[in-house]
């Protein structure tokens, strides 16, 4: 299971639940600045935008070291117990990480949300995913949230 999400104006997208070949990251991080409505803009002497790995904070206790033996056992009895197998890898919920990229100097208009949608699910077939739903939702802010739910195909 792959959880795509993407909050707009500006934008901002992250990537949890599988990890990713580099190719497939390295080719999102080209295109999906080029799909926003300000893609001209160039960044100069800048680097452009790049995915950032961030790791999960489930148990934040856990880099405290204040943990009890009592503790100790019943998290390593959790994480035996929550181990996903995804796409023959297992994965660990204890370690589990996410890639993010923003887009802090971009806007996107309703056409360059559907450019970056069809990125993102290409991008996504390509590695063996395929699209299962989707959600959209616009905050009080003003901001708009949408996340593309994918699995792994199970076909071919």
């Amino acid at each position: 299971m792959l959880l795509v999400t993407c909050l707009f104006n500006p934008p901002s997208i992250s990537i949890q639940g599988a990890s990713l070949r580099q190719d497939t990251i390295d080719a999102l991080q080209r295109a999906l600045p080029k799909h926003t409505t300000t893609s001209q803009l160039t960044y100069g002497r800048q680097e452009p935008p790049k995915f950032l790995l961030t790791a999960s904070s489930a148990h934040p206790e856990a880099e405290t070291g204040e943990k009890k033996e009592q503790e100790k056992e019943t998290d390593a009895t959790t994480a035996v117990s929550a181990a996903l197998i995804v796409r023959d890898r297992v994965q660990n919920l204890e370690e589990y990480t996410s890639l993010k990229i923003e887009l802090g100097k971009h806007y996107c208009c309703q056409k360059g949300r559907s450019m970056m949608f069809l990125a993102i699910m290409e991008a996504l077939e390509e590695e063996g995913f395929a699209m299962r739903s989707t959600s959209a939702v616009t905050m009080d802010n003003g901001k708009d949230v949408t996340r593309l739910f994918s699995r792994a195909s199970s076909c071919c």
